[in-house]
């Protein structure tokens, strides 16, 4: 559904500030030979343009070279071109898990979840205890909405790393999409045993009891134990807003919605339930406009996103 409050994690706009996919994928790539010192350090301070220049005096171009040009191109905002120097690392050097992770992950990012699960579960074959691999395979899953077939990926990358956030939220998304919620529950649980400090542990056990129907109290308390612990997370704020406004809060409600489209303004379900907080506190007004900026939403929802195709791949 459109409207979900599930935190997107593959997304391209996501990538910019750090995906959930590019967090951990990127931070393993890493070309350890000394002549790429300098590129990983400008690359590190966000300076492409000059790690591009100085890439490019390295000798010979090597699969290492190809890897690394691949991350530049990829902060220099061009996938199609970070995609291709990607696929030469893979070409040249199979054995690099690494070669396989930055392909996938860029396919994954860019509109192409079937090339991106197709290059992660052939990855799978030669690393088979890789958890970041098999975190790609469930999101490119999820992309393909097989989710049943990705939520026993999710918990295999859990069962190695039980704290490792992005695969809780590919779980989540899975197991919610399978109208799964006492599993979500139950994850998120565990979760926050593990991770206490984690705000993904309390949002998923909230998220799971809102979705069925249960306390509407243990559900506030639970965002607000989020929300704590990352006030940054706009689906948070938004959950609690819906909340609020259930429980015949409009006022708050309103104030908290406000603050999650403050934090993310192209947040769909934050301005449906602003729509419904300020149409029930009379102000007809301010709820026009954020039904129209909702509607605006959809139809760039349904435009159509460029794919990023592998070498070879037929439209």
């Amino acid at each position: 559904m459109y409207y979900k409050t599930l935190q997107p994690v593959d997304l391209k706009p996501c990538l910019r500030r750090v995906s959930a996919v590019s967090l951990l994928i990127v931070t393993s790539l890493s070309a350890s030979a000394q002549e790429f010192s300098e590129v990983e350090r400008l690359l590190a301070d966000g300076n492409a343009e000059l790690a591009l220049s100085a890439l490019e005096s390295v000798k010979p171009r090597s699969a290492a070279w190809h890897l690394l040009a691949s991350r530049v191109f990829e902060q220099l905002d061009q996938p199609v071109r970070a995609a291709s120097e990607a696929e030469e690392a893979v070409r040249l050097d199979q054995s690099s898990e690494a070669n396989h992770l930055q392909l996938g992950q860029l396919l994954l990012t860019n509109n192409n979840p079937t090339a991106a699960h197709e290059t992660f579960a052939q990855a799978l074959e030669r690393f088979r205890d890789s958890r970041l691999l098999r975190l790609g395979l469930g999101l490119a899953l999820n992309r393909l909405q097989l989710y049943e077939e990705a939520e026993p990926e999710f918990r295999k990358v859990l069962g190695q790393q039980p704290a490792l956030g992005i695969a809780l939220d590919g779980l989540a998304e899975a197991c919610i999409a399978l109208v799964r919620y006492d599993a979500v529950s139950a994850a998120a649980a565990e979760f926050a045993a593990t991770s206490p400090d984690d705000y993904r542990g309390y949002y998923y056990s909230a998220l799971a009891s809102d979705k069925a129907g249960l306390s509407q109290v243990a559900t506030e308390n639970l965002l607000r134990k989020a929300i704590q612990r990352n006030a940054t997370h706009a689906p948070s704020h938004a959950l609690l807003g819906k909340v609020l406004l259930e429980q015949g809060r409009p006022q708050e409600a309103a104030m908290t919605l406000e603050g999650a489209i403050r934090l993310r303004p192209g947040y769909a379900f934050g301005h449906l339930h602003l729509a419904r907080a300020y149409r029930r506190l009379g102000r007809n007004t301010d709820a026009d406009r954020h039904a129209r900026r909702l509607k605006e939403l959809e139809s760039e929802r349904g435009q159509p996103a460029p794919i990023l195709r592998r070498l070879g791949q037929t439209p």
